[in-house]
């Protein structure tokens, strides 16, 4: 070739490879919107001219399906009607859409697509495409619309779709006014309920916290403040739920009954179920399963393990502390870790969108050219939507930041002061390091460390856990040394109220079916004179010199302070009372003496409904002396009987009941020692058929429940009006 030529013809080249793209960006763009438009024209064109029959097929559908209207009744009518006339609107909401759609995303399509067959000159494939457009193939887009269009006619499910869908928009109608008709009423008589029975919970809330034993003072004083602020906003609290809640519950039940072609009033049966409801959780509050299990007139719950609640000072204290601390820490953080965001994005803004213009011209120069071409609309968009979206990740970034700076928290309690004065930076640094705008690492404050210096070492969270690991440990033994001592105590005592009801029953004062068969006045009488029993023997014995001492003499064990358990709450409870007994015998020493002590148990045991011949005779002569009980004997069988009362609700008493109730009073009595070692002969018998006649067991044993009587629990429930926990088993 001639040198002359090969370079026109290089020129050439370089000429067409330097215009031609342009042109066909410019070429591209006229044809693209020229080919979408008569595109969106024809689809215009397509559904309007297939509207009136998509509308006759749903008007057809509406009028005549009854899947949607199961029975013609109630509302059923007015929607058939009301979904008949607005048909059109979906219809010609679809009309919009397809245009719309067609005349955006389409455009931006179809100048693409032109653009890149221009580049590459692809005239022939474009004519096809072309034809079939025009002949309305199956494999065109007008095509793939048509055929859409006539599966539409074809099959009634999109129609009953659309009908269902304007049925459920139609039920709202007259859903919404008359669902809106029993919300208010419902709300007054919620209101009502709970005005009603305001006096009565605010009444056992404020007496069961002042008389009940598990709360300690300092928790019963806060519940004192506390309870008048919450029964009085409780009021308007149910006011604005039951409101809101009634309103959407009664309307969207009307709607859903209207839709379903039901009664429109079908579902508001609920109306009286949900004002009963809420009625008997009021009852259940003051009943027994809450309140009222508490409420006893000792204060004590039946089945008490003698634990107690209160408020921890110490930790409140240090909780509020750190709490204000905290608070300052936040003070200091959050203004520094927003200023700190502000000036690292301030600072990445401009080289960031440099950044990402970058990485897109490369993503860009890795394509062919008539790819790029061909997505050229869609790619000049991405580059002037670049800063926006650069701008929006730097707010993101500074919002991140800033909430960020509540970690300063956590770090305080976690490693002290220094450590959470510190955070803020270490905050931004961390900030900082977010390389979202892939500057390769940079950092806009490179001065601050990558890790707080302060965090090193033993930290305050460990020194906290390992003391209270140790405290727990302490309480822990502690806990398990008192529950040593206590169950000595209650076996000791159980122990004593069996020798007890022995002497009773030898002086024919009870008798062996009013102790099997859990006699109400057995039930109290027992304990009771097993306390005065003991406190008489440390009234006279010489080595109980201390006031708090007590004497068994069952076993002829002294008892001190220093032997009893320590962290007991039900110890601490009783023994006061208990010593109050004590004091009450030790004032007059003829209190103490034989006969009146005699004659205190007499009048411990004349509680029972049908007393035995020989105590009304003891009871009697005491009459015709002319002896009234003194008033100190009325104070001591009183305080006994609390006393008894008391111990009636604790669980260590309800476990050994089993045990004294269900002894074998038939056989001699055992010695204390064998009871206490725990000899096979001191397990209780509870069908109570040892050494007895063969005829006597037989009739036990084939009448159980009538010789025994109703078991402990049962008689312990409708003595005291209490449910026995089910943890005591009449078998164990």
């Amino acid at each position: 070739m001639n040198p002359i030529t090969e370079f026109f013809a290089g020129l050439c080249q370089c000429l067409y490879w330097m215009i031609w793209p342009i042109a066909s960006l410019a070429l591209g763009a006229v044809s693209g919107v020229i080919i979408g438009t008569i595109m969106t024209v024809l689809v215009f064109a397509i559904t309007l001219i297939r509207l009136p029959m998509h509308m006759a097929k749903t008007f057809y559908v509406a009028a005549t399906t009854e899947e949607c209207y199961e029975r013609c009744q109630f509302f059923d009518p007015f929607l058939r009607i009301l979904v008949f006339l607005l048909v059109p609107i979906p219809h010609l909401l679809w009309l919009l859409g397809t245009t719309l759609f067609a005349a955006t995303v389409g455009n931006l399509y179809y100048i693409s697509r032109t653009t890149r067959t221009i580049f590459k000159h692809q005239y022939a494939k474009a004519c096809g495409y072309g034809t079939k457009t025009v002949m309305f193939d199956e494999d065109s887009h007008i095509g793939v619309y048509i055929q859409s269009c006539r599966d539409f006619m074809a099959d009634d499910g999109p129609s009953l779709g659309m009908v269902e869908m304007l049925k459920a928009i139609c039920s709202f109608l007259p859903g919404l006014p008359l669902g809106a008709l029993p919300f208010i009423p419902f709300t007054i008589a919620i209101l009502l309920i709970t005005l009603f029975r305001l006096p009565i919970n605010f009444f056992q809330s404020v007496k069961i916290t002042i008389i009940t034993v598990t709360l300690q003072w300092d928790l019963k004083i806060l519940a004192l403040l506390m309870l008048p602020f919450a029964h009085t906003i409780f009021p308007l609290v149910v006011f604005v739920a039951s409101l809101l809640f009634s309103f959407f519950h009664f309307v969207s039940a009307t709607t859903i009954s209207i839709f379903e072609s039901n009664s429109p009033f079908e579902r508001w049966g609920d109306f009286g179920n949900m004002t009963r409801d809420y009625y008997q959780a009021h009852q259940d509050f003051v009943g027994e399963r809450y309140l009222g299990k508490y409420d006893h007139p000792t204060g004590i719950p039946l089945g008490w393990q003698g634990q107690t609640y209160g408020l921890p000072i110490h930790s409140i204290i240090q909780w509020q502390w750190d709490f204000l601390v905290c608070c300052g820490l936040l003070l200091l953080s959050i203004p520094t870790c927003l200023v700190g965001s502000i000036l690292i994005f301030a600072i990445k803004f401009i080289p960031g969108t440099m950044s990402w213009w970058r990485t897109q011209c490369e993503h860009m120069s890795r394509e062919e050219t008539a790819e790029c071409l061909g997505c050229w609309a869609f790619y000049v968009a991405g580059l002037v939507l670049t800063p926006v979206a650069a701008l929006v990740a730097s707010a993101f970034g500074v919002l991140g930041g800033s909430l960020l700076s509540i970690r300063v928290t956590s770090v305080y309690l976690r490693y002290g002061y220094l450590a959470g004065i510190y955070e803020p930076f270490h905050v931004i640094h961390d900030v900082d390091s977010w390389d979202f705008f892939s500057l390769g690492g940079f950092l806009a404050f490179a001065c601050l460390g990558e890790d707080n210096p302060h965090k090193n070492g033993d930290n305050r969270q460990q020194r906290k856990q390992r003391g209270r690991a140790n405290s727990r440990s302490a309480r822990k033994a502690a806990k398990g040394e008192s529950r040593m001592l206590s169950n000595a105590y209650w076996d000791r005592f159980a122990n004593q109220c069996i020798q007890t009801t022995f002497q009773l029953i030898e002086k024919e004062w009870v008798t062996r079916d009013q102790v099997q068969s859990m006699d109400s006045a057995v039930i109290q009488a027992i304990p009771a004179v097993a306390v005065l029993t003991v406190l008489v023997d440390t009234v006279h014995d010489a080595k109980a010199k201390k006031p708090e001492d007590l004497s068994w003499k069952i076993d002829g064990t002294l008892c001190k302070q220093s032997d009893r358990p320590p962290l007991d709450g039900i110890a601490a409870l009783l023994l006061p009372k208990v010593m109050e007994v004590k004091r009450l015998l030790q004032t007059k020493k003829s209190t103490a003496k034989e006969a009146n002590v005699q004659n205190i148990t007499a009048m411990i045991c004349s509680n029972a409904d049908e007393p035995t011949q020989e105590l009304e005779a003891f009871i009697k002569s005491l009459e015709n002396d002319k002896s009234k009980p003194s008033a100190s004997n009325n104070m001591i069988r009183a305080k006994l009987t609390e006393l008894t009362l008391m111990m009636l609700q604790v669980q260590p008493f309800l476990d050994r009941m089993n045990l004294i109730f269900g002894y074998n009073y038939a056989a001699p009595a055992r010695p204390a020692r064998d009871l206490e070692e725990g000899d096979p002969g001191a397990e209780a018998d509870i069908s109570g058929t040892q050494n007895q006649p063969a005829h006597r067991k037989k009739e036990q044993t084939d009448g159980s429940e009538e010789a025994h009587g109703e078991s402990w629990m049962t008689r312990a429930q409708w003595l005291f009006g209490q449910r026995v926990p089910a943890q005591v088993s009449t078998n164990s």
